[in-house]
């Protein structure tokens, strides 16, 4: 359970219990952008006194807050990708950010993926929710 594993890189030097972590905080990164994007879907609730009721809206600092907490879990996704699969993993991974509530908030796919436009033709290795 503990032993070593081998990479895409052919290094066997990481312990299955630090992967799982990784993947741990991976998943837990992906579930905070999917909140992050519903909340710039559906708006935040406040309470409107001149109609005495809850209105949901968004503004610039709500806008300026999303970006922050985004830009800090797209980079907790990455940082347990180079933990996981070393520095280099980027050679072999390629990480998919979606900013729409209704799908997969990151997507894995293989470095050498077909694109059209910048956009993956294929399905993703892993989609995380």
């Amino acid at each position: 359970m503990y032993g070593y594993i081998s990479d895409y890189s052919g290094n066997e030097c990481l312990r299955r219990d630090v992967l799982l972590s990784r993947r741990a905080t991976r998943n837990r990164a992906a579930f905070r952008l999917n909140s992050i994007n519903e909340s710039e879907c559906n708006g935040v609730e406040r309470w409107n006194p001149q109609l005495h009721r809850m209105l949901a809206e968004w503004n610039d600092s709500d806008q300026a807050r999303a970006d922050r907490l985004r830009e800090k879990a797209e980079n907790r996704v990455k940082a347990a990708m180079a933990v996981a699969y070393g520095p280099e993993w980027e050679k072999f991974f390629a990480l998919e950010f979606n900013g729409d509530p209704r799908g997969a908030p990151v997507k894995i796919h293989p470095a050498n993926a077909e694109r059209s436009h910048g956009i993956f033709c294929n399905s993703p290795i892993v989609a995380i929710w």
